[in-house]
């Protein structure tokens, strides 16, 4: 598999997709709560890290009431499968995953991953601190869910191993592993890439028998999960910001529980996020000396770019419902208050 990249983070963080399914007994209140977290985090990445410093918060909030046990490398499933174990609400369950991931049961939470939507991180930030959250809530709560935070995945930049990309025009042809989303597959598309919608814990071996010639991913889980051990050529394009959720089912995770996991991670989540970015630029600085080709998109390759994309939030907008589009006017709000400002 390579080299293995173990790293440090700050002592409150946690990120990454996580999912948790919480097992108790109804009838006993005495008897603590055993909460099983399981994260498709490969061990000694950063995400492992923070799973493990949020685990460390929340039975510091619990007390001896809760009891959390960490599953990592996707040993209770990938992103998708530990969703639709949420969704069903069958179990005491909550699932922290990509926004990408999310959108496939929640159509409107798509837009997070329109292309070219976020210019920086001061963006971001300020869009999540607005009333888009409360907004965000209520769109998971029609779906029985109930928002426990929002946490960055990162930036995605382009990873290849059989060309540079430095122009839209170096996707054309390419077999490229995409998000398991409409709109990643329409983003790849107009690039001329040919999608191949895959779970990223498949990534690995599609890589290695040569299915895959390219994709997209946040920094540190690329060296995190060896996946730079299978390519030559490393991009920053930052076409994507991914935001990631911390969802948890309201029809079978009780009310305490949802003020406890959601106090726990809304106290450490600023911290988390900054963590988060402090090691994607450090991770980023260990692909050149793993023999890596790194390369930064030109302002004209950006924008290059951005036109070929352009029209995936047009069709975003005539696609959604009223409270996507609701819900997309309210990010543009934020955004274009941000804008003059700077």
């Amino acid at each position: 598999m390579g080299v293995r990249y173990s790293v440090r983070v700050g002592r409150w963080v946690m990120a990454g997709a996580l999912g948790a399914c919480m097992v108790g007994s109804a009838g006993a209140r005495a008897a603590p709560v055993e909460l099983r977290v399981g994260t498709i985090a490969p061990e000694g990445s950063a995400y492992a890290t923070c799973a493990g410093a949020m685990r460390d918060a929340m039975h510091r909030a619990a007390g001896p009431g809760l009891r959390i046990k960490l599953f990592l490398g996707a040993a209770l499933g990938d992103e998708q499968t530990m969703l639709g174990k949420t969704l069903e609400g069958k179990h005491q369950q909550a699932t922290g995953v990509t926004m990408a991931t999310v959108a496939t049961a929640v159509p409107e939470l798509a837009l997070f991953d329109l292309p070219f939507l976020f210019e920086n991180e001061a963006e971001v930030d300020a869009v999540l601190a607005s009333d888009v959250r409360e907004r965000v809530r209520a769109i998971l709560a029609r779906h029985d869910l109930e928002l426990i935070g929002l946490l960055d995945a990162g930036w995605r930049h382009l990873a290849s191993r059989r060309r540079p990309i430095a122009t839209p025009g170096d996707l054309a042809g390419l077999r490229v592993r995409s998000q398991p989303l409409g709109l990643h597959l329409e983003m790849w598309r107009a690039l001329g890439a040919l999608p191949k919608p895959l779970p990223i814990t498949e990534l690995m071996t599609a890589l290695e028998v040569g299915h895959i010639e390219a994709f997209d991913i946040p920094a540190v889980f690329l060296f995190g999960a060896s996946l730079h051990t299978q390519i030559r050529y490393f991009a920053r394009s930052a076409h994507v910001f991914q935001v990631g959720a911390v969802v948890a089912s309201r029809k079978t995770v009780s009310p305490a529980h949802l003020r406890l996991l959601a106090s726990a991670w809304q106290r450490n989540e600023r911290a988390c996020n900054t963590s988060i970015r402090d090691e994607a630029w450090q991770v980023e600085g260990e692909l050149t000396r793993a023999g890596i080709t790194v390369t930064v998109l030109s302002p004209q390759a950006r924008a290059a770019f951005k036109e070929k994309l352009a029209p995936l939030r047009d069709s975003f907008r005539k696609a959604t419902t009223p409270a996507g589009r609701a819900l997309l006017a309210a990010v543009e709000r934020v955004l274009a208050r941000q804008r003059r400002e700077r």
